[in-house]
């Protein structure tokens, strides 16, 4: 079970900060007792946790909110590249390239909303919540697009295509997969839409959290990400 990301600064605080603490009293005994070398050990390592400390909390920091789904982002982009049907070649290819592209877009968005509030986790984390819900949405889309391309009897399609007469039920295949795949792709508008509209906030003087909070509410309100993503994530995931 992947470790909650609330409480890992929590921990990080408690172990360096003991490591840093008993660091310090050995320097401290070290150079009362005129014991200089092992003084000078003890400070190296005191200063090195916390340099190892400081580095730890900012890695932190730096995390991309909603990372956990990094996992099932990564099993949707293996289950694609063992899909071989060469009737869905080029929506397999876009698939891809719309995963990719997620990927960066949301680091990117991550480091624009550090760029615009610094460390202040409650406000990234806050704006975030459509983005994680977008991404759900993103990566659900494209788990059923693979579904159905796994289960697609393409034998029998080609078989129906020669004869002249397609069936319903493959044309509604292909229309399903090309509605997901237009679903996906206005949900990575939307993220450079918020990104774009984050930027400007980087050219306004510094806000305090309760005037940040208000901003970032109105744009999730604006993007229709935070109500849209979350209404369609739940239908599809029921």
């Amino acid at each position: 079970m992947p470790m909650n990301r609330d409480r890992t600064p929590i921990i990080i605080n408690l172990a360096c900060g003991f490591l840093a603490a008993v660091f310090l009293v050995f320097t401290m005994f070290a150079f009362s007792t005129h014991a200089a070398g092992l003084g000078i050990l003890t400070l190296v390592l005191f200063l090195a946790v916390c340099i190892v400390w400081i580095w730890a909390l900012k890695s932190v920091h730096r995390q991309v909110p909603g990372s956990a789904g990094g996992d099932e982002a990564e099993a949707v982009a293996l289950q694609f590249s063992r899909l071989k049907p060469k009737s869905f070649r080029d929506q397999i290819r876009v698939c891809q390239k719309q995963l990719a592209r997620l990927q960066e877009k949301t680091m990117a968005m991550d480091q624009t909303l550090h760029d615009a509030f610094g460390d202040s986790t409650i406000s990234i984390d806050r704006f975030m919540t459509g983005i994680r819900r977008a991404r759900m949405l993103f990566l659900a889309n494209q788990k059923q697009i693979a579904d159905r391309i796994l289960i697609f009897d393409e034998e029998g399609y080609r078989a129906a295509v020669s004869a002249g007469s397609v069936p319903e039920t493959y044309q509604d295949t292909f229309a399903f997969i090309e509605a997901k795949i237009r679903e996906n792709e206005e949900i990575l508008t939307r993220i450079d839409e918020l990104n774009a509209r984050v930027q400007q906030l980087t050219n306004l003087p510094r806000l305090e959290d309760r005037s940040a909070m208000r901003q970032l509410d109105e744009l999730i309100e604006q993007s229709g990400l935070y109500g849209g993503s979350k209404q369609k994530t739940e239908k599809e995931m029921d």
